[in-house]
Protein backbone atom coordinates (compact mmCIF):
# COMPACT_ATOMS: atom_id res chain seq x y z
CA UNK A 1 0.00 0.00 0.00
CA UNK A 2 1.27 3.49 -0.90
CA UNK A 3 0.25 6.61 0.95
CA UNK A 4 0.81 10.02 -0.63
CA UNK A 5 0.60 12.76 1.92
CA UNK A 6 -0.99 16.05 1.07
CA UNK A 7 0.93 17.99 3.64
CA UNK A 8 1.72 21.69 3.30
CA UNK A 9 4.94 21.23 5.24
CA UNK A 10 6.45 19.04 2.52
CA UNK A 11 5.80 21.74 -0.06
CA UNK A 12 7.35 24.44 2.09
CA UNK A 13 10.43 22.37 2.79
CA UNK A 14 11.08 21.97 -0.93
CA UNK A 15 10.67 25.67 -1.71
CA UNK A 16 13.84 27.53 -2.59
CA UNK A 17 14.81 30.76 -0.98
CA UNK A 18 14.30 33.78 -3.24
CA UNK A 19 17.39 35.01 -5.00
CA UNK A 20 18.67 38.30 -3.64
CA UNK A 21 18.37 41.29 -5.97
CA UNK A 22 21.46 42.10 -8.02
CA UNK A 23 23.40 45.14 -7.01
CA UNK A 24 23.78 47.71 -9.78
CA UNK A 25 27.28 48.28 -11.13
CA UNK A 26 26.96 51.99 -10.37
CA UNK A 27 24.99 54.00 -7.88
CA UNK A 28 21.27 54.28 -8.74
CA UNK A 29 21.50 58.06 -9.01
CA UNK A 30 24.45 57.92 -11.42
CA UNK A 31 24.29 57.57 -15.20
CA UNK A 32 26.59 55.12 -16.96
CA UNK A 33 27.99 57.44 -19.63
CA UNK A 34 30.04 54.67 -21.26
CA UNK A 35 26.83 52.99 -22.39
CA UNK A 36 25.36 56.28 -23.58
CA UNK A 37 28.53 57.08 -25.51
CA UNK A 38 28.47 53.61 -27.12
CA UNK A 39 24.88 54.16 -28.24
CA UNK A 40 25.73 57.59 -29.64
CA UNK A 41 28.67 56.11 -31.57
CA UNK A 42 26.46 53.36 -33.01
CA UNK A 43 23.88 55.92 -34.07
CA UNK A 44 26.52 58.07 -35.74
CA UNK A 45 27.88 55.03 -37.62
CA UNK A 46 24.43 54.20 -39.01
CA UNK A 47 23.62 55.95 -42.24
CA UNK A 48 20.26 57.68 -42.50
CA UNK A 49 19.86 56.70 -46.15
CA UNK A 50 20.11 53.16 -47.44
CA UNK A 51 21.93 53.67 -50.71
CA UNK A 52 20.85 50.35 -52.21
CA UNK A 53 17.17 51.11 -51.58
CA UNK A 54 17.47 54.55 -53.17
CA UNK A 55 19.10 52.99 -56.24
CA UNK A 56 16.31 50.40 -56.44
CA UNK A 57 13.63 53.11 -56.20
CA UNK A 58 15.29 55.15 -58.95
CA UNK A 59 15.42 52.09 -61.20
CA UNK A 60 11.73 51.41 -60.60
CA UNK A 61 10.82 55.03 -61.37
CA UNK A 62 12.62 54.79 -64.71
CA UNK A 63 10.87 51.50 -65.57
CA UNK A 64 7.77 52.32 -67.69
CA UNK A 65 6.26 48.93 -66.87
CA UNK A 66 6.29 49.53 -63.13
CA UNK A 67 3.89 48.99 -61.58
CA UNK A 68 2.31 46.48 -63.89
CA UNK A 69 -1.22 47.00 -65.15
CA UNK A 70 -2.30 43.99 -63.12
CA UNK A 71 -1.01 45.55 -59.89
CA UNK A 72 -2.66 48.90 -60.71
CA UNK A 73 -5.99 47.14 -61.32
CA UNK A 74 -5.67 45.18 -58.08
CA UNK A 75 -4.97 48.35 -56.13
CA UNK A 76 -7.89 50.12 -57.80
CA UNK A 77 -10.12 47.24 -56.78
CA UNK A 78 -8.91 47.32 -53.18
CA UNK A 79 -9.40 51.10 -52.97
CA UNK A 80 -12.86 50.95 -54.51
CA UNK A 81 -13.92 48.38 -51.88
CA UNK A 82 -12.55 50.54 -49.07
CA UNK A 83 -14.29 53.70 -50.27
Amino acid sequence: MRIDTNNELTRVAKAQAPTPPRKPAIAPDMLDMARVDALDAALEATSEVRVEQVARAKALIRDPGYPSEEVVNQMAEVLSRKL
